[in-house]
């Protein structure tokens, strides 16, 4: 029975709230910060800088990630794509929690995939961001 408990236990601590790659083949960096679902004061909340072939995550057992603790329930992020030629105005992409965005392409070719926790293909909603202000001052 300690056994099963360890070897459960184990395993949920390698589920995450979400990953974000960054699969750009150009050298773009993803600048990723979270707007919904966290209990998260804005400048306290999962924002990162992603370079090319790089991913970041955010685990489940905080709610700085994932505020609802339900899986595929939605969580939306304020996007900036910093490509060597020019950046793109920033928006807000929705994705899932537990599962995954992932950026491809290059700057003239670039699209998002996304992921539910049981790997299942969707297609993010995107639109553009009511701010733009990424700088975590404010919303």
């Amino acid at each position: 029975m300690k056994l099963c408990v360890f070897t459960l236990l184990s395993w949920m601590q390698l589920i995450q709230a979400y990953c974000i790659y960054n699969k750009h083949t150009d050298g773009a960096v993803v600048q990723i910060r979270q707007k919904g679902n966290t209990a998260a004061s804005i400048t306290k909340r999962f924002r990162k800088n992603i370079s090319a072939g790089e991913k970041e995550c955010c685990s489940w057992q905080t709610l700085d990630c994932c505020a609802s603790e339900q899986p595929f329930d939605p969580v939306v992020f304020e996007v900036v794509q910093c490509f060597p030629g020019w950046t793109s105005p920033q928006y807000e992409v929705t994705g899932v929690v537990g599962g995954s965005l992932v950026f491809h392409g290059n700057e003239r070719d670039n699209w998002i995939d996304g992921y539910d926790n049981e790997n299942n293909h969707f297609v993010p909603k995107l639109e553009f961001a009511k701010s733009r202000d990424f700088s975590g001052n404010g919303n």
